[in-house]
């Protein structure tokens, strides 16, 4: 008989290779297939739900006028009830023009989809960038780097300056912070860098508020406010004071208003109203003394003020007011019972479209380059089209992707 051999371990060993290979590229298979049938399931949840998203944008409008335009998270999609039985993504966003989703951008798990120009991409792994910014004070620069080309809509409201809330019935009133707004068009990619004015403060030569608003005098028996910063977008990075030579850089402001002489008495009582003139517009607001406007000492406007991008400090010892922040800022009125004058707005109407500024009770302008609307709306949340209390906000959001 023949003495029946085994298999050498040499064999064995390529045996045990070969097996492995077989299983790795059956895993790979599997895994392949899997994830391809992922990427489909996602790609059709996403086409439903853009569609379910037309779907509710008409319904609004048929039955109660309601017109949706602009971004919209995945979150006020789905508050506003929109009508899918699929699986909703996790995050992301929609923007919404001529009363239709024109591009949109959703999550589901580590994947994300887009809708563009009529197409939808390929799904693949990453998250969305939110084309959407809400910038509230921090006391330091933001940046927004525009995930897809298209319109834009910037909003800007400057800080308050420091002392009793501004209001009509207010004596020795902080100055209210201005709005401005304007659209442009941006490249995917492109970088905006946002700087939003802090609120003035009360104190003895206390420091303005953040972006340029100005310092306050000595309080005196009733104390004083520093200027209320201002808020801008620019091409550059930088607060608003280090761009004078690089004007050209700095698409939108909002100025800040300039702060009261005598924070200690709540309403006018007929002898003493050392106002903060209010910010933004073309030009800001001229300070009170004693009652009265006080024209000897100027506002912010579009060619001065008393610096570029910065209010004055207040040197002396007196319980003044520290001027607004602004394209320009406001000057001090450096007397006592005089508030701080308010600083100026900007449009760069070159790089902006329909673009417009507003400021409580202001001097008003038609021309494109300085548009400018008086309003008697004030309020504590940024709200489109009025002046703001305390800290200034801005807001960036995609219009459009044509």
């Amino acid at each position: 008989m023949k003495n029946k051999k085994g298999f050498t371990l040499v064999e064995l060993l390529a045996v045990i290779v070969i097996l492995v290979i077989i299983i790795i590229i059956a895993v790979t298979i599997v895994k392949n297939h899997t994830l391809e049938a992922k990427k489909k399931s996602i790609l059709a949840n996403s086409i439903a739900y853009v569609k379910a998203a037309n779907t509710l944008i008409v319904e609004l409008k048929t039955t109660d006028n309601s017109i949706i335009e602009g971004t919209l998270t995945v979150d006020e999609l789905n508050n506003l009830g929109i009508p899918i039985n699929g699986t909703k993504p996790e995050t992301g966003s929609v923007v919404v023009a001529n009363s239709t989703v024109v591009y949109s951008c959703l999550t589901y798990e580590e994947y994300k989809v887009e809708y563009r120009d009529g197409n939808y991409l390929d799904v693949v792994e990453g998250e969305c960038i939110n084309p959407k910014m809400n910038i509230s004070y921090t006391g330091r620069e933001k940046t927004f780097k525009a995930p897809v080309s298209g319109i834009y809509k910037l909003e800007v409201w400057g800080a308050q300056g420091g002392g009793n809330t501004p209001g009509s019935t207010s004596a020795n009133r902080a100055g209210s912070g201005g709005y401005s707004t304007g659209y442009i068009t941006l490249q995917a990619h492109d970088t905006l860098y946002i700087n939003v004015g802090g609120a003035g403060s009360a104190g003895d030569h206390v420091a303005g508020g953040y972006n340029g608003g100005g310092a306050s005098g000595n309080p005196g028996s009733n104390g004083s406010g520093s200027g209320g910063g201002a808020t801008h977008i620019a091409l550059a990075s930088g607060l608003l004071s280090s761009l004078s030579d690089h004007q050209e850089q700095v698409l939108i402001v909002a100025g800040g208003g300039g702060g009261t002489d005598d924070i200690g008495n709540g309403y006018y009582n007929g002898s003493d109203d050392g106002s903060g003139g209010d910010g933004g517009g073309y030009i800001g607001n001229y300070a009170y003394i004693n009652g009265s406007k006080y024209t000897s000492v100027l506002p912010g406007s579009q060619t001065g003020g008393f610096q570029f991008g910065k209010g004055q400090n207040v040197t002396t010892n007196h319980d003044t007011g520290g001027g607004g922040g602004g394209f320009y800022g406001g000057y001090t009125t450096a007397n006592n019972s005089g508030g701080g004058t308010g600083g100026s707005g900007y449009i760069n109407t070159t790089l902006l479209e329909d673009a417009e500024m507003y400021c409580y009770k202001c001097s008003e302008s038609n021309e494109t380059a300085t548009k400018t609307t008086s309003t008697d709306c004030i309020e504590e949340t940024p709200t489109e089209n009025c002046a703001k209390l305390g800290n200034g906000y801005a807001k960036i959001f995609l219009v459009s992707t044509n």
